[in-house]
């Protein structure tokens, strides 16, 4: 990771796959600010459902005053966070299986 750093700017992404807490309960964590200064520090973080998103853009208005920009409606499922100068983008993918593969591949020697 280090010389990735070094040779220019990595893109870096997270993806959360269980729900954001809400604000009030990731208010009384001691290193609240950490966390989410940290996770905004990617430059893409995924949720599957906007549900599981909400709380985290919650929190980030609500403890570190940012807002952020996007219609999580239009169909899309992409919200920005502008932070540090930078556009952080936040995106909702519902991961999901083909079971017609997963049968065939099981079914196969």
């Amino acid at each position: 990771l280090k010389r990735r750093l070094q040779a220019g700017h990595p893109h870096i992404g997270l993806f959360v796959h269980s729900p954001f807490p809400s604000s009030e309960i990731f208010r009384t964590l001691s290193v609240r600010d950490d966390i989410l200064r940290g996770m905004l520090n990617a430059d893409q973080i995924g949720f599957h459902l906007y549900e599981y998103a909400r709380p985290f853009l919650s929190c980030c208005h609500r403890i570190l005053g940012i807002q952020h920009s996007g219609n999580e409606n239009d169909g899309r499922g992409v919200l920005t966070v502008d932070y540090q100068g930078r556009r952080v983008v936040i995106t909702v993918c519902q991961a999901g299986i083909e079971p017609e593969i997963v049968r065939s591949t099981l079914r196969s020697p």
